[in-house]
């Protein structure tokens, strides 16, 4: 995963310049979390990854720091 996570970081500093590295992995994970709350409470019927795969994302963001 550490490609994905390397381009979500990525992604944060590029809208968010200013931003310091803390906040940004801050932001990234906030949102993989918030994501995967909504696969979970969306059911089996959608077309979303699995629940907990993103989540496992927002870990791995987390550790990188």
């Amino acid at each position: 995963m550490s490609d994905e996570i390397t381009r979500l970081l990525d992604g944060a500093r590029d809208a968010a310049p200013g931003m310091t590295e803390a906040a940004i992995r801050g932001v990234v994970v906030s949102v993989l979390n918030t994501l995967d709350e909504l696969i979970e409470e969306a059911g089996e019927d959608a077309m979303w990854p699995d629940p907990g795969d993103l989540g496992l994302l927002a870990r791995d963001v987390e550790r990188r720091g």
